[in-house]
């Protein structure tokens, strides 16, 4: 049996605040995990084996832009978009 598990995952984030009560902030984030089994099942020892082998790849791209607004000291408004890209295969 022989398994591999990659997993690459970074992102970018920039924040940045206008007076005392506004924060605005966007970024990036990317992720890519790479998965392999290989594994051989014994049936009828000791003639023979089943062989069986999965892989699978997914990546993730997500791009994101926020507000934070503190209109009163008890009440903060948040608003935001996100776009995400999903692809995977296995």
């Amino acid at each position: 049996m022989r398994d591999e598990l990659e997993n690459i995952s970074f992102g970018i984030r920039h924040m940045f605040t206008l007076l005392e009560d506004h924060q605005l902030s966007y970024g990036m984030d990317y992720n890519r995990v790479d998965f392999e089994s290989r594994e051989a099942w014994p049936y009828m020892p000791p003639v023979g084996s089943e062989r069986d082998h999965q892989t699978s790849k997914e990546k993730s791209l997500l791009f994101y832009a926020y507000d934070r607004w503190t209109a009163l000291p008890p009440i903060t408004l948040d608003g935001g978009l996100f776009l995400g890209l999903l692809q995977g295969q296995g």
